[in-house]
Parts: structure tokens; C-alpha cells; sequence
């Protein structure tokens, strides 16, 4: 489940990587399909990964989408609020690097139109999925946590005027 589950979060809610991977099941709220984004991984001085604020400060809640919160659900099933959602075959959390190599560079291969892509652009596909849904533009930059709006860097054939 790591890997559908996360590539699915990542492509239908928009988090970073870093917030993604530092997720807790206790940051789930799947009754209401939502996710609480309020760390992130971020790097010390002496180069060790540790837990941090969200990159701009912006605490905020994802939106789940139906089939998220169900593989959500199979995958949280009995383990500790504590636990991080995702997580190594030894139940260490999951390092944005090693999900790169070990899960991004593999659906990129699998999917020939993906070949170009980086695990960031993943945002700008939930971005436009959203607005394609009929989000506004303010509440995709809130989902995406960014302070001011943002124009969509991917093509906006898929969702018409409204994207740009």
C-alpha cells in the first residue's frame, strides 16, 4: 500500500514529498476525508533528517478523495495513532529520496507519458484536477498551502478557461 497509497495522495491532494512522508495516521481524519498538513521533513545543520513546520507556515487540511481514504483505511487498519502513515518494510518512515528511487523512477518508467515528469509535478496535477472539479483557484492555493495564488504550470487544456 505504500506506494499506490502515497503516489495517490500525492497526485489527487497535493502535498509536498516531505509532508506527505512526515504524516501520522493521527493527522487522518477519514470520516470527513481529510488530511491534517502541519509538518514536514526538513534537513539540520549537521545534515540529519528531522521533523519541521510545513514550508510556509500554512497549517492546513487536504481534501481525501473517495478511493484515497478506502486504501487509506486497508492500510492504517490496526496500527497506532502515532505511527507514520508511511512507512519502510521495517516501519521507519519513508524518506522522500528513497521514495524516489524506489517507487517514483519506477511509475515513470511504467507510464511512457510520465517520463518527464518530477515527483513535485505531482502537485500541479491535483492542482488541475481540483479546478478541473470545480475548485476555486483560491481553494486550491489553500490546499496547497501557498500564500498567494499561483498560475498552474501544467497544461490547462484539461480544464479550460477556468485554469487560466
Amino acid at each position: 500500500m505504500t506506494r499506490p497509497g502515497s503516489f495517490n495522495l500525492l497526485a489527487n491532494s497535493g502535498p509536498r514529498i516531505g509532508e506527505a512522508t512526515a504524516l501520522k495516521i493521527k493527522d487522518l481524519d477519514l470520516e470527513n476525508k481529510r488530511a491534517r498538513i502541519h509538518r514536514t521533513w526538513t534537513v539540520n545543520r549537521a545534515g540529519l533528517r528531522k521533523l519541521g513546520p510545513v514550508k510556509t507556515w500554512e497549517k492546513r487540511w487536504l481534501p481525501l478523495a473517495d478511493f484515497v481514504v478506502s486504501g487509506l483505511e486497508t492500510f492504517i487498519s490496526g496500527r497506532d495513532d502515532e505511527d507514520f502513515v508511511f512507512v519502510t518494510v521495517r516501519g521507519a518512515a519513508v524518506d522522500g529520496k528513497n521514495w524516489y528511487n524506489r517507487v517514483w523512477l519506477k511509475a515513470r518508467r511504467a507510464v511512457q507519458s510520465a517520463s518527464g515528469y518530477s515527483v513535485h509535478d505531482l502537485r500541479q496535477v491535483a492542482a488541475t484536477n481540483a479546478v478541473a472539479a470545480g475548485a476555486t483557484v483560491k481553494l486550491v492555493q489553500l490546499m496547497l498551502g501557498h500564500r498567494t495564488p499561483q498560475r498552474p504550470s501544467t497544461p490547462t487544456h484539461t480544464c479550460g478557461q477556468s485554469c487560466r
